[in-house]
C-alpha cells in the first residue's frame, strides 16, 4: 500500500486551508441541503445524535457510536455526520471509487475505508447510512483518521 496523502485541503495562497474549508466542499454542501440539515446550534452542542428530533449536522471523531455527540465546530480530520429530516444518521467522507460504487449500488456486504477528507486513495464523496453499518473499528489516527467499515447490502 503505498503511503496515503491528504488532498482536500488544497493550498490557499500559499498555505493549507482552515479546518473549516476542507468540510465546505461542493459535495458537503450538496449532500447538507439534500438532508434538509442545518449546523447544530452552539447551545445543543454535544447532543447524542439519538436525541436531535430536528435535522441537524455537526462534526465528531466517534461517527460510529450512538452515543457520538455533535458539534458546530470541526475539528481537524473530524467526520462530519446528519441527522437528516427522515431521521436517517449519515457519516460523510471519501473512499476509493469502486468501494463507493458497491456500496450505492447495495447489492453485497462491502468492506470501505472512509476517509474525513480526500486523500490521494479515496477520492470519491459518499454519505454512508449509518443504520447499515454492520461493523467497525477504532479509528487509524495513523493514516489520517481512516475508519473501516463492514456496510451490510440492502
Amino acid at each position: 500500500m503505498s503511503p496515503v496523502t491528504i488532498k482536500t485541503p488544497q493550498t490557499l495562497s500559499g498555505g493549507f486551508a482552515t479546518t473549516a474549508q476542507m468540510y465546505d466542499s461542493p459535495e458537503h454542501i450538496a449532500a447538507r441541503a439534500a438532508n434538509g440539515v442545518e449546523l447544530i446550534p452552539v447551545n445543543t452542542e454535544g447532543e447524542l445524535i439519538g436525541r436531535l428530533t430536528a435535522p441537524y449536522y455537526g462534526y465528531c471523531y466517534s461517527p460510529t457510536s450512538h452515543e457520538t455527540g455533535l458539534f458546530a465546530k470541526p475539528s481537524f480530520l473530524g467526520f462530519e455526520v446528519h441527522r437528516a429530516k427522515s431521521g436517517e444518521v449519515f457519516i460523510l467522507g471519501y473512499a476509493k471509487a469502486e468501494s463507493v460504487k458497491a456500496v450505492e449500488e447495495g447489492k453485497e456486504t462491502v468492506s470501505l475505508d472512509l476517509y474525513p477528507v480526500g486523500t490521494n486513495e479515496a477520492t470519491h464523496f459518499i454519505q454512508v447510512p449509518r443504520a447499515r453499518i454492520s461493523n467497525s473499528k477504532s479509528l487509524d489516527r495513523q493514516n489520517f483518521n481512516r475508519l473501516a467499515l463492514t456496510i451490510a447490502g440492502n
